[in-house]
């Protein structure tokens, strides 16, 4: 039986109680998951290493995708690398890069849109973006055979009450039982922890494609760079369903809005250029 990783993150925020101002400031909330074998994600770990090197990083040093926007104003936080706008693109280029050759990799998203949503208790949320990327998780190792830990940043305050929610969930199961999973959710820190550095990136490029796709075509120049990079590199590992071929269907397989309707133009349609691309590499190949 071969075991399994999966990181799982998050970009964006979301409140109960929000303001118009709080749903321009963060109009959607994005969890990414990442899942691989144990000995692509050392592959994964050492890479990574010699990346930072490259760049005159040590490797102890995380680079987080929000670096990426503070660098372009100029402001680099306490502890930040001091990487340019275009240095940090490079490396995120060559990190995603490196996520691609990994055969056992897999992503998947799943976006709440914060003008759509409802009043909806954080926690509850949290759960539901938790949740499914757990069936996923699980749909994924037991074809496989394989058996999973989930690995997830400190949530926020509520991570007591997600683990609790969570380990319940694996425990009584729900439609899906979760019987390749390790019961509840391992919390980990990003700093020390590769996994959730490559799933916090993979967040950060899906949110950044979302507003990509939400804002005037004057604002796009904002997001283009996180746009391009999951259309570049990511959206190669985005779990679909190939069951119409030669057609890929990545919506719900591998991306999903949370909870139904609350974002589900966005997902639709990042889920169909996703698609549209894994079909044009197919037709590549074959002529």
């Amino acid at each position: 039986m071969e075991a399994y990783f999966a990181f799982t993150d998050e970009c964006g925020c979301y409140q109960k109680n929000r303001t118009e101002k709080f749903n321009m400031a963060h109009p959607f909330y994005v969890r990414s998951t990442v899942i691989m074998s144990f000995s692509d994600y050392l592959v994964l770990q050492n890479g990574m290493d010699r990346i930072k090197i490259t760049f005159g990083v040590r490797p102890e040093v995380e680079i987080k995708w929000s670096h990426f926007g503070n660098a372009l104003k100029g402001h680099y936080r306490k502890g930040q690398c001091k990487l340019s706008p275009a240095q940090l693109a490079e490396y995120y280029a060559q990190v995603l890069d490196l996520l691609t050759s990994l055969e056992s990799a897999e992503v998947y998203y799943t976006l709440t849109d914060n003008n759509i949503i409802g009043r909806v208790d954080e926690t509850a949320l949290f759960k539901m973006h938790l949740q499914n990327a757990y069936q996923r998780v699980q749909s994924t190792v037991s074809a496989k055979g394989g058996f999973a830990i989930v690995v997830a940043d400190d949530l926020n305050s509520e991570t007591r009450a997600i683990k609790d929610a969570v380990y319940d969930m694996t425990m009584a199961g729900d439609y899906v039982n979760y019987t390749n999973i390790k019961k509840g959710l391992y919390i980990d820190f990003s700093n020390q922890c590769h996994g959730l550095q490559i799933a916090d990136i993979c967040a950060g490029i899906f949110t950044a494609s979302a507003k990509y796709e939400s804002v005037s075509e004057t604002e796009k120049h904002k997001y283009e760079q996180g746009h391009a990079l999951l259309f570049s590199y990511a959206y190669k590992k985005i779990r679909n369903g190939f069951y119409n071929a030669p057609y890929y269907d990545v919506y719900k397989y591998g991306v999903k809005e949370i909870p139904n309707g609350a974002g589900r133009a966005v997902a639709k349609k990042l889920a169909k250029d996703i698609g549209d691309r894994l079909y044009t590499d197919l037709m590549r190949e074959i002529t």
